[in-house]
């Protein structure tokens, strides 16, 4: 649909039939972002989200989800760069990212050798 200022590829990612952005917004693992979002189907979007924050799926069950904005530019409230999901659950392993940025990669992402990645950490196994 567009490239935004940073070069990334915006779009609509659609696969057997339905639209990925989509579901992801409903299922509560998106937020979407009204300021950005113009198209004819944003409307619809957004009353997914504020169903999904309202059933507190996804990232809303979270009790202070950080807009990546926000966590990027450091602004979580929880002050934590540690890389959580499942309300604050570390995920074991090892990772490579920006501590500036606040950005981490797990070993087997795509992306583990960023050019902007500075420092590796590991995080214990799960009990």
């Amino acid at each position: 649909m567009d490239t935004d200022r940073y070069g990334r590829t915006v779009g609509v990612v659609m696969a057997d039939g339905k639209c990925l952005n989509e579901e992801l917004v409903k299922a509560g693992f998106a937020w979407l972002y009204g300021q950005y979002c113009k198209a004819s189907f944003c409307s619809q979007w957004n009353q997914y989200q504020d169903t999904a924050r309202s059933w507190k799926i996804g990232l809303w069950s979270m009790s202070n989800p950080v807009p990546p904005l926000e966590f990027r530019r450091g602004s979580s409230k929880s002050g934590s760069s540690a890389v959580t999901v499942n309300q604050g659950t570390p995920l074991a392993g090892v990772y490579h990212g920006n501590t500036s940025s606040k950005v981490f990669h797990q070993s087997n992402c795509k992306a583990y050798n960023c050019k902007n990645c500075t420092e590796f950490f590991r995080i214990g196994m799960m009990q």
